[in-house]
């Protein structure tokens, strides 16, 4: 099922189905799977605690699979793929809760960086993708680092 709080800010069932997210109740975590952009395998999770005040108790706020290699896929671009070639547009954000509000609003068409900086591979499968790049960053990301990644472009 999906936890209420991202209920509440807007991400819907139709969305926790077309992803997988599910929440783990025993270690008070929301389990959100992540596929391979190529080949669509599992290839890890990304978990996020529920844990009011998570920081005091010196609990981390996402606990990632080891051995997943974020710098060499993007979040949900699996299951976007086809719909973001077609439309010829894409927008990345800094994470996967971004697009998944975004695609409970109707809207395949992005993708996720699962943190702050693009590598040169994540921006080469952009690249390959022949379409329009919109970056919507948090708005705490510096300006220096969105030219840097604009430069990959």
């Amino acid at each position: 099922m999906l936890h209420i709080d991202w209920l509440r800010e807007g991400i819907t069932e139709r969305t926790r189905k077309r992803f997988g997210i599910c929440y783990s109740y025993r270690k008070k975590r929301i389990v959100i799977p992540i596929y391979h952009w190529a080949t669509k395998e599992l290839v890890g999770f990304n978990m996020r605690t529920t844990v009011p005040n998570y920081e005091e108790f010196d609990i981390p706020k996402y606990w990632i699979t080891p051995t997943y290699q974020k710098l060499t896929n993007l979040y949900v671009l699996a299951q976007n793929y086809d719909s973001i070639v077609s439309k010829k547009t894409v927008t990345v954000f800094e994470g996967e809760k971004s697009t998944l509000k975004r695609f409970s609003l109707m809207d395949d068409t992005c993708v996720s960086l699962q943190g702050k900086t693009m590598s040169d591979e994540q921006a080469r499968i952009l690249i390959g993708l022949n379409a329009e790049i919109v970056l919507a960053l948090d708005k705490d990301v510096d300006v220096n680092e969105i030219r840097f990644i604009c430069e990959k472009f």
